[in-house]
Order: C-alpha cells, then sequence, then structure tokens
C-alpha cells in the first residue's frame, strides 16, 4: 500500500474489523521511522497501522 501518495488528502480508511474512518490524512511515518517498523498514517489523533488497514480511497 502505498500510504504516501494519501498524506494531506481526504480520504476514506477501512480496517480490517470493519470500521469505517474519514478524515483528512496526515502524518505518514515510513517503516524506517516507525515502531514496529510498519507504515502508519493518521487521521485526527488516531494512528493508523499498514497492517490494520484493509482498503483506503480518496473521497
Amino acid at each position: 500500500m502505498k500510504l504516501w501518495e494519501f498524506e494531506g488528502k481526504n480520504v476514506r480508511i477501512t480496517l480490517d474489523n470493519g470500521h469505517v474512518y474519514e478524515g483528512k490524512a496526515h502524518e505518514y511515518t515510513s517503516p524506517l521511522d516507525n515502531e514496529p517498523e510498519i507504515a502508519s498514517i493518521c487521521i485526527g489523533h488516531t494512528e493508523f497501522l499498514e497492517t490494520e488497514i484493509q482498503n483506503i480511497e480518496l473521497i
């Protein structure tokens, strides 16, 4: 997944557990800069790890 392409854009994130979040994506963190070495992106104050994201799309 290319999470960095969504930074600064309005997105809808669907997680593996079925929860859906919408908002402006910010603070992409690469796996090299993150613990536990998994890319992530935030909406608001919530961080989403790449491994828990089932789908991310522009809205």
